[in-house]
């Protein structure tokens, strides 16, 4: 595929074989220059730059990590994304359920006040 998409003149190539069965490295990049393929260098151990996605390719634990520089964060995988979203809803859940209790208990008060629904 890689030939493909230097014929069709794709900005950079990523490949990644996190078992290293058939690159040389588990993570090897290439940058159209020219209108052929270079192989991108390292910034650093295991860690790659993305001129086109403005983001930096990092190998973690033999896992590959998309690294926001601007921000200083990691970008989330789908799992943590996943974990993320259940958690805001169980939090958005009790949330509701503290509300309905804090409305039975003023109306057990008989404060004459109610908050509305």
């Amino acid at each position: 595929k890689k030939d493909t998409y230097e014929f069709l003149g794709v900005q950079e190539c990523w490949l990644y074989d996190p078992r290293v069965r058939w690159l040389d490295a588990p993570l090897e990049g290439y940058r159209l220059r020219g209108g052929v393929y270079e192989a991108v260098e390292p910034a650093s151990e295991g860690r790659f730059e993305s001129e086109a996605l403005g983001l930096e390719l990092h190998l973690r634990d033999g896992e590959l990590r998309f690294f926001e520089p601007k921000t200083g964060t990691y970008i989330r995988t789908f799992d943590e994304a996943e974990d993320a979203a259940e958690a805001a809803e169980r939090r958005a859940l009790e949330a509701e359920r503290e509300v309905a209790n804090l409305r039975a208990k003023l109306e057990q008060r008989g404060s004459g006040s109610s908050l509305p629904a």
